[in-house]
């Protein structure tokens, strides 16, 4: 590719006036910039013809720190993983974020996503299954409207693959909030959810009461 591709694709991407023309070249110029920082001069439109949900597109441009400002803008770190699909493709971002980013971003985002990758290090095969495959039918519905892009890390997306980049992911969450830290998150978000389960059962049963007042009587 000589020097003058890039700037003309750039050229394209800033004049062309259809969204779906000017979203492919997006993704040519994001895969082109790989690791690499974006152009100052189209570095916020680029990304943001990505979010909130490409997540290919924007894991391929997390690999650089220079890009990290702009994608983790309006509190995104907080939208990873709201989302059903593309697991393996968030976490590929989140590991990006965390690895590549500044301490003050690689903790922000550490602290909003560890119980989820938790989850997800955790999680039984069959479960992650059962969703893939849940996905996996919703995904062929919308290919029946509409046709998209086929994408590298969506083709062999298994579970296996989820649980190990969120094994990695998991590891790089403690060495940022240091294991100390990590645990007493982990704990108090455990107590947490126990006492959300034990209210929900209290509030969701009137008739265990009932029957023990006449059992009283």
């Amino acid at each position: 590719m000589d020097d003058k591709t890039i700037p003309k694709l750039i050229q394209i991407f800033k004049d062309e006036k259809d969204k779906d023309i000017q979203k492919k070249f997006a993704q040519i110029i994001a895969n082109l910039y790989k690791a690499l920082p974006l152009p100052s001069e189209i570095r916020q439109e680029i990304i943001k013809q990505f979010k909130p949900y490409d997540f290919y597109e924007l894991a391929v441009l997390s690999e650089c720190r220079d890009n990290h400002e702009i994608i983790l803008d309006d509190d995104f770190e907080k939208k990873l993983f709201e989302f059903s699909w593309e697991k393996l493709e968030q976490l590929h971002l989140t590991h990006n974020l965390l690895k590549f980013g500044s301490d003050e971003n690689k903790k922000k985002v550490a602290l909003v996503v560890k119980n989820k990758v938790n989850q997800f290090a955790d999680v039984d095969d069959y479960e992650v299954e059962e969703e893939e495959e849940e996905e996996e039918e919703e995904e062929e519905e919308e290919e029946e409207e509409e046709e998209e892009q086929e994408r590298p890390l969506r083709k062999q997306q298994t579970k296996s693959q989820i649980k190990q980049k969120a094994k990695k992911t998991l590891s790089l969450i403690r060495n940022i909030l240091s294991r100390q830290e990590f645990d007493r998150e982990q704990k108090e978000q455990y107590n947490e959810d126990n006492e959300k389960e034990e209210k929900e059962e209290e509030e969701g049963d009137p008739d265990n009461e009932e029957d023990d007042e006449k059992n009283d009587e």
